[in-house]
């Protein structure tokens, strides 16, 4: 048996065959592909880089199996529809990744080193079981659009606040009753959807959003909005249509944003 690792990783058969593996198509002859890679030793022939990122789940292997210069220096990652259940805390490798898009997957929860991808721009977490989210999230000071739709989250971080330059944010479809008063923070919000939750309430800090444009609020149990709700000098579209609001209440915000559209 062969012993010399260098010597394995740059013969012609081993690399023919770790190729064949990699391109076969079967998650099972994949994982063996790198199985062996590791065995071999910690770097992977040049040769097979471009077979190791041709496909979007073999990223994610390589950082699970180590192999975290051939994927160091990608700006998006998509892992949709594949059952993913988790995230490997290695995704903070990534250094360079602008969007991540792991939409229709099994994710109960996400690693805090999700907060170390500080260049990141758009998340897409919707159709995710997730029911809570770490308060790393909050360091993402980049992140201009987020997506958390139709999962089980139950409450938000209060650390979402600090996302200073997050333009869209999309949380419809979930389990919130509330949501934290530090949501007034963001500043460069325009579009809010809090659609087909469970909300009681909003924070009156929601009047603080004065760069926002749409709010989805529909579906819910709002029996009123913050009194400051005027204060939405920018909102254009504001949709109420499946809340128990009293014909004052209505009344009340019509009056308060006269130039908007609005369903109840």
């Amino acid at each position: 048996m062969l012993t010399n690792n260098n010597y394995i990783t740059t013969s012609p058969d081993f690399i023919s065959k770790i190729k064949q593996l990699l391109e076969s198509g079967q998650s099972s002859q994949v994982e063996l592909a790198f199985q062996l890679l590791k065995g071999a030793g910690e770097r992977v022939p040049q040769v097979l880089e471009k077979y190791l990122i041709n496909k979007q789940e073999k990223i994610l292997l390589c950082l699970t199996y180590g192999f975290v210069q051939v994927v160091a220096n990608i700006s998006e990652l998509w892992i949709s529809r594949v059952y993913l259940k988790r995230l490997p805390a290695e995704i903070a490798y990534l250094k360079n990744l602008l969007l991540l898009n792991l939409n229709s997957n099994q994710l109960h929860t996400l690693p805090r080193e999700i907060g170390s991808l500080k260049h990141l721009k758009q998340l897409n977490l919707n159709k995710n079981p997730l029911t809570q989210l770490p308060k790393e999230i909050g360091r993402l000071r980049q992140l201009e659009e987020l997506w958390l739709t139709q999962g089980q989250l139950t409450r938000l971080p209060k650390e979402i606040g600090k996302l200073e330059n997050l333009r869209k944010l999309h949380l419809g479809g979930n389990q919130l009753k509330q949501v934290p008063a530090e949501l007034g923070n963001l500043e460069e919000l325009d579009t809010l959807d809090l659609r087909e939750n469970k909300l009681l309430m909003l924070p009156n800090e929601i009047g603080y959003l004065t760069n926002l444009r749409s709010l989805d609020l529909r579906r819910n149990q709002l029996h009123s909005l913050p009194v400051n709700i005027g204060d939405l000098v920018q909102l254009k579209e504001l949709y109420l249509y499946g809340n128990p609001l009293p014909i004052s209440e209505k009344d009340r915000i019509q009056k308060a944003l006269p130039q908007v559209k609005m369903s109840f």
